[in-house]
């Protein structure tokens, strides 16, 4: 399973992609997991690859959750577990430029980086996400996301509301 979060800032979205899908799939019955971040700020994505959070970053994560997926630190701050760190990739990219990265990907989290581009460019950087073929083919469970997607999606391609992974597994 590939996945991309475009604008991932300090990596929250990523981890959280990583211990949802893990925690929902357990050890993925043998599927290959990679999580692709991408910022335009360096400053952020060295942060996020460090993977090094205050508590106040981490008091809205189940305690559980927190307790399997980090460690805490001498400061106090907790640290991403190795297993979760390895499941992502930081890169910078900006949005605007030339992407390096072929796909395809499975799904991608783009709405945290949309919001701050002109609806015309949001239109421009999805359509180049379609044009490129970045998003993987057919499968059962694509079938069963597209029919999600499809009722929830305005005419010119956004997600209106997001997909939560219960809805199609």
């Amino acid at each position: 399973m590939r996945i991309w979060s475009a604008g991932c800032s300090t990596g929250e979205e990523p981890y959280s992609i990583a211990m949802t899908v893990r925690q929902t799939l357990g050890e993925l019955a043998g599927w290959d997991l990679r999580i692709l971040a991408t910022d335009v700020d360096s400053s952020v994505l060295a942060h996020a690859a460090a993977g090094f959070y205050e508590p106040g970053r981490l008091e809205r994560v189940e305690p559980v959750c927190r307790e399997r997926w980090f460690v805490r630190d001498p400061a106090g701050r907790y640290e991403a577990r190795a297993e979760l760190k390895q499941l992502i990739s930081f890169r910078r990219l900006n949005l605007m430029e030339a992407w390096p990265m072929r796909g395809p990907f499975d799904i991608i989290f783009c709405r945290n980086v949309l919001i701050y581009f002109e609806e015309d460019l949001q239109r421009d950087i999805i359509g180049r996400m379609m044009l490129a073929d970045i998003l993987t083919g057919r499968s059962a469970i694509d079938e069963e996301l597209q029919r999600i997607i499809d009722e929830r999606t305005t005419p010119w391609g956004v997600t209106v509301q997001s997909v939560e992974i219960r809805d199609i597994v």
